[in-house]
């Protein structure tokens, strides 16, 4: 009895199984049916200025209604299944996985709805889709354009980075500042994790963050991806955006914001001698926070302005240079950002002393207003005026962000930003993953009202 008990047991569990697989395998039959019904588009995200990325984008319709997503389960892809995971939980990531999800109404060829982009947030979204091809727009506040779209129907369902590893790490160990820092544990981890994220990615936009986000643990900065065709027009709006903001504080403090050490030159240089020629101006507030660096020909402007003597700043140093004697390398005789990476490539490094001014300097009480997103160029300045006792600098510590960088051709629109040189203040003290402790520490958010009420004392 008891055997053909056993027997009648096992029957009924094979049969168990032979079911389960077969419900499986219709179940699988249908989730392949339905994904090679939707609908699939390569498609350009264009934020302007050269910056363009490439994605997939699914078709879901019902009725009049649309979905578009991107490659689903992207940030498995990028940081891995159990970040994912705990990153959906917590409602930092979406639920799916999609780092591009558009959906609202369709009437006719016409697309309105709604978008989440990663790092771009949430917009609006108005587009068209003609045939096999798809377009649109993505808005800020109804009307600001922040980036377009162009698709077209395809087959394919992902782009091959593969054959980038290799070329990363090549560019890298030939060009970076110091071999050393290639030796590290932090270096080897990373070059494991990127070899994975050149065979797993789908598209530019997981390619684009998880590189940056591996790169953003290594132990130097300036080393990031960037994705950008060679520009053909100005961008007028960047042009006409004001970086310098000037305000009177009181009859005897004016309060200069500068956002930047980019595209600054010009307003700087037009700004400042409207504060030497007024002879009541004792106090000049200059707000760094935020600033995160730029090239030379802002900075030296704004040097010039505030120093009435000539100043050594510090020294750059590529990999060529293999002894401590700063003083065997040349003073720069850049006038622009490109000038400089061309002497540094060629050369074992420079000099930076900002020349003593033919111009009025402002020679009243300066203070600098600094946080942990005042990096790169603003860094060595921020460090000598401190050191010599010319400006009290209120806030929080910089970035530690001060290598200088160059970018590099992986292939086509891809490129790698690294840093070529290292960077030592005129007194040998190294910035880069340190920055610079202000006078006074404050909350970033307080330093101003901090830095008034220091000159009403």
């Amino acid at each position: 009895m008891l055997t053909r008990a056993t027997s009648r047991i096992k029957n009924f569990i094979k049969t168990v199984i032979i079911m389960k697989q077969q419900l499986f395998t219709v179940f699988f039959l249908c989730v392949s049916i339905f994904s090679l019904s939707q609908e699939k588009y390569k498609t350009d995200i264009d934020l302007g200025g050269g910056y363009s990325f490439t994605t997939f984008l699914y078709l879901s319709k019902e009725q009049n209604q649309f979905t578009l997503t991107s490659p689903k389960n992207a940030d498995k892809r990028v940081i891995g299944g159990f970040k994912s995971t705990l990153g959906r939980m917590l409602g930092k990531l979406p639920k799916k996985g999609f780092f591009v999800t558009l959906n609202g109404t369709q009437n006719g060829d016409s697309l309105i709805g709604n978008a989440k982009l990663a790092v771009l947030g949430n917009l609006k979204f108005k587009g068209a889709l003609k045939g096999n091809e798809l377009s649109g727009d993505f808005l800020k506040d109804d009307s600001m354009n922040v980036a377009t779209i162009n698709g077209i129907q395809t087959s394919e369902t992902e782009i091959d980075y593969e054959n980038f590893y290799s070329k990363i790490v090549e560019i890298t160990q030939n060009n970076i500042y110091s071999k050393d820092v290639l030796q590290t544990k932090e270096w080897q981890k990373f070059q494991t994790k990127l070899k994975k994220l050149c065979k797993n990615a789908q598209d530019d936009v997981e390619f684009f963050l998880g590189f940056n986000l591996l790169s953003s643990n290594l132990t130097f900065s300036h080393y990031s991806l960037i994705i950008q065709q060679e520009e053909t027009e100005t961008v007028e709006d960047e042009e006409n955006e004001a970086t310098v903001n000037f305000e009177e504080k009181t009859p005897k403090t004016v309060y200069l914001k500068i956002k930047n050490f980019s595209s600054s030159q010009k307003e700087i240089a037009e700004i400042f001698p409207k504060i030497t020629r007024n002879k009541n101006y004792k106090n000049l507030i200059v707000d760094l926070r935020g600033n995160s660096g730029g090239g030379l020909e802002a900075a030296f402007e704004f040097g010039k302005h505030i120093l009435n003597q000539e100043t050594e700043v510090g020294y750059f140093v590529t990999n060529k240079f293999n002894t401590k004697d700063f003083s065997e390398l040349p003073v720069t005789q850049a006038k622009t950002v490109d000038g400089f990476i061309k002497e540094l490539k060629n050369g074992k490094g420079a000099k930076m002393v900002i020349p003593k001014s033919d111009n009025a300097v402002f020679l009243g009480k300066l203070y600098l207003l600094t946080d942990s997103k005042t990096a790169s160029a603003c860094e060595p300045i921020v460090y000598v005026l401190k050191k010599t006792k010319r400006a009290t600098i209120v806030g929080s510590n910089t970035a530690g962000a001060m290598l200088s960088a160059a970018p590099f051709e992986i292939t086509g629109k891809y490129k790698l930003v690294l840093p070529l040189a290292d960077f030592y203040t005129y007194d040998g003290v190294r910035l880069d993953q340190i920055g610079v402790v202000p006078d006074i520490e404050t909350e970033p958010e307080n330093a101003l009202d901090k830095a008034l009420s220091l000159i009403k004392e």
